[in-house]
């Protein structure tokens, strides 16, 4: 009888010993889902902004997180009073920190692309040597609802 318990026991801590184990190895695979691997995209239409002159202006146009090189696209029309505008513009980031589904890193260029029509000091997003913050919360496969420094909000994904 006292065998008997004594294999059940045994047999019980080798199961949660495996599925320990299995669950520690796939807690890699699904917190690496928890924030973009490849390039993702938003595409924005029609989006209703406030710039650094606290103007209204409208924004069309695409921002793309590129992981594997710690930058930030956008390219698009900057719509206001004052008329269109052309932007494309690119954030590249230093000292990149992932940590779940937060990607912390400070700007360290603004690279502004020949055809941007927009004037040097705006910057839309983030200026250089600030900090930025890319949030990211799963929404499907291929999919996150993306915040960048708590005031934009967006859905970001592969295409």
């Amino acid at each position: 009888m006292q065998l008997r318990i004594l294999f059940f026991v045994l047999i019980a801590g080798f199961a949660l010993c495996i599925g320990g184990a299995l669950a520690y190895m796939s807690w890699g695979y699904f917190d690496a889902q928890r924030t973009p691997t490849e390039p993702c995209s938003s595409v924005i239409h029609d989006g209703r902004f406030i710039d650094e002159n606290l103007e209204h202006y409208r924004f069309n146009g695409v921002i793309t997180w590129w992981p594997k090189l710690s930058r930030l696209t956008l390219f698009g029309i900057k719509s206001d009073t004052a008329g269109d505008k052309v932007f494309n513009r690119s954030l590249v980031l230093q000292g990149v920190k992932r940590k779940g589904s937060v990607v912390h890193g400070r700007v360290a260029e603004l690279n502004i692309a020949p055809g941007d029509q927009l004037p040097k000091k705006m910057f839309l997003i983030s200026e250089s040597n600030q900090d930025l913050a890319l949030l990211f919360k799963p929404i499907n496969q291929g999919r996150w609802l993306m915040m960048i420094n708590d005031n934009w909000v967006m859905m970001c994904e592969y295409k």
